[in-house]
């Protein structure tokens, strides 16, 4: 990926916001980062761990580890995820076109440990505004979805810690809603 213009964040924000204006403004982008291509390469684990089930009713627990390392994000995280509810499927593969709906809660908690993030650090090539980030932060998370023939619509609300020294909490919430294509 790339940031600052060629990346359309600011095009993309102020459509998303002009769907829905009572919600949010679009802030000031005079202070954009410049163009600089974005580069990554991540190594995740998780495990889903023995679910227990009592008739249609299922507990998932799945932990997750994983690694960024980029000139956009450095970063290693450790999540614990819980799932609960009525006919749950592994939560890697995608809404089966038959059989019973699923309908899932979950709640999850991360810790992330970060040695560079180029949105609060500034560009790599050269100084712009920057805030420095927080070496460590949390995120929770709670959800909701229903699958169905094919067809999922989730909810999630997200709270992520201070990112930033002079920064605070912040939550925030999508809303999903899916196809799955089989042959």
């Amino acid at each position: 990926g790339v940031t600052g213009t060629p990346s359309l964040a600011q095009y993309t924000q102020k459509l998303a916001h002009a769907l829905a204006p009572a919600f949010n403004h679009p802030i000031d982008w005079h202070h954009q980062l410049a163009f600089e291509p974005g580069v990554q390469a991540m190594y995740a684990h998780a495990e889903l761990l023995t679910p227990l089930s009592i008739g249609r009713l299922s507990v998932q627990f799945v932990p997750t580890v994983s690694a960024i390392a980029g000139n956009v994000v450095t970063q290693g995280t450790a999540t614990l995820q819980a799932r609960v509810g009525f006919n749950l499927r592994s939560p890697w593969l995608p809404a089966s076109a038959v059989g019973s709906p699923e309908l899932a809660f979950s709640a999850s908690t991360a810790g992330n440990a970060v040695a560079r993030n180029l949105f609060l650090d500034g560009s790599t090539f050269r100084h712009d505004p920057h805030v420095g980030h927080e070496p460590f932060y949390t995120e929770r998370e709670l959800g909701v979805s229903l699958a169905y023939n094919g067809l999922v619509i989730g909810y999630r609300a997200v709270f992520d810690g201070r990112m930033y020294a002079t920064g605070r909490d912040h939550a925030w919430s999508s809303l999903t809603a899916g196809v799955a294509v089989t042959r």
